[in-house]
């Protein structure tokens, strides 16, 4: 047995007719028929159950049949086996479009094998994102916004996803293992948010786990701004900043100046600027089953994937 064959041998004997055939089927459906009692099914998928059937046949006519479950091997080739953090990979995305990426997690990290562009896919503001902005005012949209933040830049994030070789896609900067994770709503007793009071979602530290991984890699820095799913509060003299995260040319994580709601307790508010674009990069979680069919893994010559 192998990752990607079985075989078969028999023990049989008969004293009197003598052997006629073997009869060996898989799964109910490929069969063959031969006076060898040994027989080897090709071909196979890794870590797989299969059901094989014997039927042996003698000349006088009777004839016995067996039935047991064989699973093949790991296959060595698949990403779980091959792709270690810090190797790049080539991945082929939904929209058709072959992306250079860098193993971000390897299957030891317990979030799977996940893989992070190493340039941004498009362009965006949180506005092109989301189809249901809604407000009175700009301060009203942008608190939306905010508030939506991370789940508006996962969800274009899973528009870049091939089933063919992931099974999720998030934004880089959510939680590896919980990306659409929430915080809860801020709230003071002193009622410094007045009517906002409960309705304005707190800061988090999802960012920290991609955002330290990168940096230890090396592939922060990417010569473009983009988005963190995370979100940040900076208070100030009576003054609330609301902010989502990002990373600039430099590779440093900034608070975004130019995209945030703010309010002061004498109910003065403010907004930057919803429209604001900055890149996003994905992560996608590869499928276990994906196998490694090229390449080194170095930067030069990316791994490339196959089914």
């Amino acid at each position: 047995m192998t990752y990607n064959s079985i075989t078969v041998q028999v023990t049989a004997a008969d004293g009197q007719s003598g052997i006629a055939t073997y009869t060996y089927t898989i799964n109910g459906g490929s069969q063959a028929s031969t006076t060898s009692a040994s027989h080897t099914f090709s071909g196979l998928s890794g870590s797989t159950s299969y059901s094989i059937q014997v039927t042996v046949a003698d000349r006088a006519g009777h004839v016995t049949t067996e039935t047991r479950t064989i699973s093949t091997a790991e296959n060595p080739n698949v990403v779980t086996k091959v792709l270690k953090e810090g190797d790049y990979v080539y991945y082929t995305d939904g929209k058709g479009i072959q992306r250079k990426c860098v193993v971000l997690w390897d299957n030891t990290s317990g979030y799977g094998v996940q893989i992070l562009t190493m340039d941004i896919v498009e362009t965006m503001s949180l506005k092109d994102g989301d189809l249901n902005v809604s407000g009175s005012n700009d301060f009203a949209i942008a608190l939306n916004l905010y508030n939506n933040g991370i789940s508006i830049l996962n969800s274009r994030a899973k528009l870049y996803n091939n089933s063919a070789y992931s099974s999720s896609a998030r934004c880089v900067g959510s939680i590896p293992n919980n990306p659409d994770h929430e915080e809860g709503m801020w709230s003071e007793e002193n009622g410094r948010l007045g009517v906002y009071d409960g309705k304005v979602k707190i800061k988090d530290s999802g960012f920290a786990t991609d955002y330290y991984q990168m940096e230890m890699l090396g592939v922060l820095r990417i010569g473009e701004i983009y988005w963190l799913a995370s979100r940040d509060v900076w208070t100030n003299a009576g003054y609330y900043y609301f902010y989502i995260r990002t990373v600039h040319n430099d590779g440093i994580m900034y608070v975004n100046d130019d995209f945030c709601a703010y309010y002061y307790e004498n109910h003065r508010e403010g907004w930057g600027d919803p429209d604001i674009r900055y890149g996003l990069r994905p992560v996608f979680m590869l499928i276990p089953t994906v196998k490694v069919v090229g390449g080194s893994g170095s930067s030069d010559n990316p791994y490339t994937l196959g089914i």
